[in-house]
């Protein structure tokens, strides 16, 4: 089982109700089940925007895994984005996930690369509308940071 980090998303959670629970700084919530077409299935919650200290997946109260917060770095995150041709290339220092969305003019948001680690990342960026915003979320696997950056 792998908790992947957390992501800002304005969205419901998918999938079927289930018999987990995911708990969130103490607080309860329902988890939902997709099953995707390798038969692995993946748990959705929907949870407040917050720097967590600890989230736990539950079913029938019994603890299946959990994650708690450890020290925070000290600075702010840094972000340095260029396009390359049909690229976008990432570096980043601060926290070690990283994951990028395009947020074009009418609001459509596109991911284009979830959960990345190590510190640089090269993002395709075939098929977009030309402006809109790059948004950034970084996370330490339980907050998330986001920063929007014009395209």
């Amino acid at each position: 089982m792998v908790f992947n980090p957390p992501l800002w998303l304005r969205a419901a959670p998918e999938g079927r109700a289930s018999p987990y629970r995911l708990e969130v700084d103490g607080l309860s919530l329902p988890v939902y089940l997709l099953e995707d077409s390798e038969g692995t299935l993946h748990f959705q919650a929907l949870a407040p925007v917050a720097p967590f200290r600890r989230i736990a997946l539950l079913r029938d109260g019994a603890l299946l895994k959990e994650r708690v917060q450890g020290p925070r770095p000290q600075a702010e995150p840094r972000v340095e984005l260029r396009e390359e041709g049909l690229s976008l290339v990432v570096r980043w220092q601060g926290d070690p996930f990283l994951s990028v969305f395009h947020v074009a003019g009418d609001g459509t948001r596109t991911a284009l690369g979830l959960w990345h680690t190590g510190g640089e990342a090269r993002l395709a960026l075939q098929n977009l509308p030309p402006g809109g915003a790059f948004e950034v979320q970084l996370s330490d696997g339980l907050g998330v940071r986001r920063q929007l950056f014009p395209r």
